[in-house]
């Protein structure tokens, strides 16, 4: 035994105990001491330990880059070897971090420290009859590396599932709102009364076939509306035929009877003047079959209906005929729209006066076309028997009067779409106004 062996032998008997490790020099022993049944020291067997193949051992402690392992003394918590990727930072800073841990018991533990201001876990196993501890030291990020990336996985698939409700959504609003909306802004433009148009779908599927089925609806309206349309003209046609071709008897026979007189009492000149009134009344009454006229030769028809009626109730009605604008005298409006009114204020209101009858025809003008007045001072309209006219006038009420002033509304309404309308009211004279209001 050379004398550094017996120096070391001695330091290891009286430093360490049996087993453990040693470091001496570079160099790393274990002392095994045998003792005889009364403890007394029998012999000892010092074994040097290779300290490469014990790194090498160690490397199967590395699972991860970044990560090390350490051997550490128990006694002094020196290190006495490692291996892995270490900290570029002194041995004693290890052995620091470690210094907290749980070596000295039996079990296998593990806690967290920082080395090098990172964050590391430390698994430890403690071999007490050599007295060291062996330390695997693994970076945190490394184990929550997987949780990290499950995390993202978790994150990826909320963005996915986002992306995929947002793209369902607007397809579904592409596909299924969207053409809905389309249909009830269809009906919507039905029910304001636009028909000439059609809806179209880019798809081959059930909003396709329901478009068709609208456009269809849309056809047969147009169709039901001409036919209805074409019936309600031809009405008109023949309730003005029936208009043309009446006439009252009583007119007649006192038209007739007056004429008689006049011509018996040789004035000449009245019966003269009388008989031309009577002519261009019957005239335009019957000649042609145009239904309408200028405004013009409608007012001129009734001044000529006025003038024979003046002669006829000459001394007791007064007749006050308005000028009217030159403007208004090309406007096309249905034959027998005025006369009629006329002839009824006459009939009507004003056939009671013995005296002081008055009949006033005016025209006022409106913004887009003319308003004709026709009022009378008569004494026997109630209230009650205007209001009933006036529910007539309007629909409200049920009439059979195919003739008189219910024709009129029911003609100007037709012709017009709803432009042109007749009403009626009390006049300021006492009896009654009726207002017919032509648009240009």
């Amino acid at each position: 035994m050379s004398p550094e062996d017996s120096t070391l032998m001695k330091i290891s008997n009286k430093d360490f105990p049996s087993s453990q490790i040693i470091s001496y020099r570079g160099a790393l022993y274990s002392n095994v001491a045998y003792l005889t049944g009364s403890k007394k020291f029998l012999y000892s067997i010092l074994i040097q330990i290779s300290i490469s193949q014990l790194r090498s051992d160690l490397m199967q402690f590395i699972h991860d880059k970044g990560s090390f392992a350490l051997i550490v003394n128990d006694v002094d918590r020196s290190v006495i070897a490692s291996a892995g990727n270490l900290p570029p930072i002194p041995a004693t800073e290890y052995c620091r971090s470690v210094s907290g841990s749980s070596s000295g018991g039996a079990k296998i533990g593990v806690f967290s420290g920082q080395l090098n201001n990172s964050r590391f876990v430390f698994l430890y196993a403690p071999a007490q009859t050599l007295g060291f501890t062996i330390y695997d030291i693994v970076p945190e990020s490394a184990l929550t590396a997987p949780i990290s990336f499950y995390q993202m996985c978790f994150w990826v698939f909320v963005v996915a599932a986002a992306v995929i409700i947002t793209i369902f959504t607007l397809l579904s609003y592409r596909i299924i709102k969207q053409p809905i909306n389309v249909l009830i802004a269809a009906f919507d433009r039905v029910d304001k009364g636009d028909i000439n148009f059609s809806i179209s779908h880019r798809y081959n599927d059930e909003f396709a076939s329901l478009y068709g089925y609208f456009n269809q609806m849309l056809q047969s309206l147009k169709s039901l509306i001409d036919q209805t349309y074409k019936q309600q003209i031809m009405l008109q046609n023949a309730e003005l035929k029936q208009l043309q071709a009446q006439i009252n008897p009583h007119f007649l026979y006192n038209s007739y009877f007056l004429l008689h007189r006049m011509i018996k009492q040789e004035d000449y000149e009245r019966a003269t003047l009388f008989s031309k009134y009577m002519g261009k009344y019957f005239q335009f009454i019957t000649r042609g079959s145009k239904s309408y006229v200028t405004l013009k030769s409608e007012v001129d028809h009734a001044r000529t209906y006025v003038e024979i009626q003046q002669m006829r109730f000459e001394g007791r009605i007064r007749a006050e005929f308005g000028e009217m604008r030159e403007q208004y005298s090309n406007v096309s409006v249905p034959r027998l729209i005025l006369q009629p009114i006329v002839e009824n204020a006459y009939e009507h209101g004003l056939r009671e006066k013995v005296a002081d009858g008055l009949l006033r025809v005016s025209f006022d003008p409106l913004p887009d076309g003319v308003r004709i007045l026709v009022e009378d001072n008569g004494d026997d309209l109630s209230d009650d028997d205007l209001k009933r006219l006036q529910d007539r006038i309007r629909g409200e009420a049920q009439c059979t009067e195919v003739t008189g002033l219910i024709n009129i509304q029911a003609r100007l309404r037709i012709t017009s779409e709803g432009k042109n309308r007749l009403h009626v009211r009390r006049s300021e004279l006492g009896g009654l106004c009726v207002c017919v209001e032509i648009r240009t």
